[in-house]
């Protein structure tokens, strides 16, 4: 079952001592933080009786969750389709800075190195570029439904990720990235010291949960929206971002051309919608009285 308020374990946490200081004194204390830890990637497959493995990607990360951390990264890059096309995740003997992922023998994995660094917008591609080089790798529109995000829904989640974010209460120091569906119900939460993980750990999370139709689910991001981070919710079908913080333009920009409803600084009555407004409802409000300057 996937747990809806992220557990904090003895690998994503340690603590260590730090000085108090204030103006007048300093004081020895005890603090609990979040962990970093590497993690380096390496992809088996065995095809026709031959053996191939590659090392793939390192990363840093907040240990935890590995097993969907790999999965939603492996889908947000396309290489592969599904998770079924991952026959196992283990760790290396002794060593759990490294994982090996058996691939089966549909998946091409000749050119992953290419894929991997054409695949950021660091790799200097102008948004037109990036947009087609997405569209040639596979990456498709979400399909359009009848409005059904409400105001009401829309500004409730951000207080209900909040509410989850087990790790972040601990140490201060996580990204945090929930799903949600069109009642507010929350299917799964992902906590990291990267925010790319967060949402690489959710995504993994949701292919367990086999979400029969995902036209009305929500993620719910902690912090701003960039490039890598739309790149992995068009990946996943999600059709609707909120996030507490702001969107880039090329994130925008990428959100317009995939039919993605993106949602920035959301609060608690307010938000800046910056595509997607056919799947908001538009509900009722009472006009302005004549003389409501007087009520200032």
């Amino acid at each position: 079952m996937i747990k809806t308020k992220t557990q904090a374990s003895n690998d994503s946490i340690k603590e260590v001592h730090r000085l108090y200081v204030s103006q007048h004194q300093s004081q020895p204390q005890v603090d609990t933080v979040i962990v970093e830890e590497p993690l380096t990637l390496w992809l088996h497959q065995e095809h026709h009786n031959n053996e191939q493995e590659q090392y793939w990607f390192s990363t840093m990360r907040t240990p935890g969750q590995d097993e969907a951390l790999i999965t939603g990264l492996l889908l947000s890059e396309r290489i592969i389709h599904s998770s079924n096309q991952i026959l196992s995740i283990h760790h290396e003997a002794n060593n759990p800075h490294s994982a090996i992922v058996e691939l089966s023998p549909d998946v091409h994995i000749d050119d992953l190195q290419t894929q991997r660094q054409t695949s950021h917008s660091s790799c200097g591609l102008c948004g037109k570029s990036l947009i087609s080089l997405l569209e040639m790798r596979g990456f498709t529109a979400v399909e359009s439904t009848s409005a059904w995000l409400t105001h009401t829904l829309v500004v409730s989640l951000p207080d209900k990720l909040r509410q989850r974010q087990n790790l972040f209460d601990i140490t201060g120091a996580s990204h945090s990235c929930a799903l949600f569906d069109q009642l507010g119900d929350c299917l799964a939460i992902a906590e990291d010291a990267g925010r790319h993980n967060a949402l690489d750990k959710l995504i993994g999370m949701c292919t367990k949960l086999n979400i029969p139709d995902m036209s009305q689910s929500i993620a719910v991001l902690s912090g701003r929206v960039s490039v890598e981070m739309m790149q992995k919710v068009i990946a996943a079908q999600i059709p609707v971002v909120i996030a507490v913080g702001a969107p880039t333009q090329l994130a925008v920009q990428m959100a317009q051309r995939f039919n993605i409803t993106l949602i920035g600084f959301c609060k608690k009555q307010t938000f800046n919608l910056y595509s997607g407004a056919q799947r908001l409802i538009r509900e009722q409000t009472n006009p302005p009285r004549e003389n409501s300057r007087r009520d200032h």
